[in-house]
Formats: structure tokens, sequence, C-alpha cells
């Protein structure tokens, strides 16, 4: 099915790493045959879905992920339902453009750079190596955001607002690995956390800038911070819009608890400018 330009014949070969793949107004998209199936591991270097008058989708399962060695933009509009998209290491400075696009399961392994043209969202996230450049884009994740691996990571969030919005939801930079450049960015965690082991897990030296727990309901460890009172993790405005339990040694400029709520359990250093 493949050509080697745009509409014409096919039976090309397959793309490997080093290949561009382009779906556009030549793909033959209609209504009724449009949909593009991962049926084994796939690879190209740059993917780009743009002009097709009808939007595609693509799926697949796992173990039949997609691997970008490049980078991708994806179509407004267009669906897609690859179980594990993975961006492999090509020591090579990369860009993601959505278009709206929500994608599931994603691994940074890129080694140099990843940086987002437009908002991004994503059910699990996984940062594993490399610098991650919000460039101050909104982010959405379903689920989990997780870069605690044992491999340098840089995470640049810029003035972004990132929500993570599923109960129980994570935002996990706890590891040495990991450097995190929080600019003037809000993390809003959006669902209940009624289990410990959520919410936001960071390293002693970290600094976030604001987060705010947004559900009323959560009853569970909130914030797991640092493990000494001489190297807490850093905040500087956090609210809090019900419950919950801090953990570790923690320094904020602000902490606001919602009227009437009650904290269980507070473990926090105590800097002058501390509202505690």
């Amino acid at each position: 099915h493949w050509s080697q330009t745009s509409g014409g014949v096919g039976g090309y070969c397959v793309p490997g790493p080093k290949d561009n793949v382009f779906m556009d107004g030549g793909s033959g998209f209609v209504t009724g045959s449009k949909t593009i199936t991962i049926d084994a591991a796939s690879y190209c270097h740059n993917i780009t879905f743009s002009g097709s008058a009808v939007p595609p989708t693509i799926t697949g399962n796992d173990p039949n992920s997609l691997n970008i060695y490049g980078s991708s933009i994806w179509q407004n509009g267009m669906t897609y339902s690859v179980r594990t998209t993975n961006y492999q290491n090509n020591n090579e400075v990369r860009t993601i453009t959505s278009n709206g696009v929500q994608v599931q399961f994603v691994n940074f392994y890129e080694t140099q750079s990843l940086s987002l043209l437009d908002d991004y969202n994503a059910q699990y996230l996984y940062q594993l190596a490399g610098t991650w450049n919000t460039n101050s884009h909104r982010v959405d994740i379903g689920s989990s955001f997780t870069a605690n691996n044992n491999i340098s990571k840089t995470i640049n969030l810029g003035s972004s607002h990132v929500y993570v919005n599923s109960d129980s939801g994570t935002f996990n930079t706890n590891s040495s690995f990991t450097t995190l450049n929080s600019g003037t960015s809000t993390i809003h965690i959006v669902g209940v956390i009624f289990n410990d082991n959520y919410g936001i897990s960071g390293l002693g030296g970290q600094t976030y800038y604001d987060v705010i727990f947004e559900s009323p309901s959560s009853s569970a460890t909130l914030i797991y911070g640092g493990f000494s009172a001489g190297n807490p993790l850093n905040f500087h405005n956090v609210e809090l819009k019900g419950g919950g339990k801090i953990n570790g040694f923690n320094k904020f400029n602000l902490l606001v608890f919602a009227p009437y709520d009650t904290l269980s359990e507070l473990h926090a250093s105590a800097p002058s400018r501390s509202s505690l």
C-alpha cells in the first residue's frame, strides 16, 4: 500500500526509521475506508497527517507500537487509537504538533529534545530521557506523567497549565536524574486523590511553581516531598480544595486550604514566608 510519492502507485517498501511518512489528500481516505491499522511494530522518521478531506483513523494494539524517530504532525479531526507511541532516540531535536488530537500511552526516549508546537493531550506520558519543552502550551494528561527513572532528563514547563484529569492522577518527578524547570507553570490535579502514591511526587531540591488540587473530595496523600528539612521539595503556591495529607519535607511560599476542610496529616519545613 506504500507509494514513494503522494497519490502514486503502491508497492513501495514498508517505511523504516529513516523514512518520512505522509498521509495526505492523495492517500485516498473516504468515509467508508479511512482506517490505518498497525498490525506489527512500525517505524518511521517524521510522520505527517494533513490535507485529507476525510480525517483518517490510525489504530493499533500492543505489542504493535508506532516508533517515531523524528517529528510528528497530526491532522485536526483524525482519531489516534494506537495504544503505544514511542519517540525513539535518534539524537535529534524534534517537535510534536497535535492539532487537538489525543494520544494514548506515549514514551519519550529521545536524548536531545522534544518540543510542543501546540497544546498536547495524552492519556499516559513517560519521559525517559532528554529535554521536554512544553513551550508554555496547555498539557492534558489523562492519568499520569512519570519522569522518575535513572537517566538524565529535563522538564521545561514555561507558563504551561498542566491538567492531570483522572482520579488518583500522578505527576511524578521523583528522581535525582530529573531536572524540573517549572517556570511560572500551574499543575492542576483535577481528579479525586483517594489512594496514596498519587498526586505530586517530587524530590528534595526540586521546585514546582503553582499546584492546585481541584477536587473537594480528595482524602489521601496529595504531595510526597523531600527527605530532610535541609533539602525540601519546594513550591510557590499550593491550593487544596479538599482534604488529604502532605508527606515529607516541603517548603511553601503560600499554602491555601479550602474553607472548612481539614488536612489529616502535614509534614513541612517552616520557611519564614510559609503560610502555615
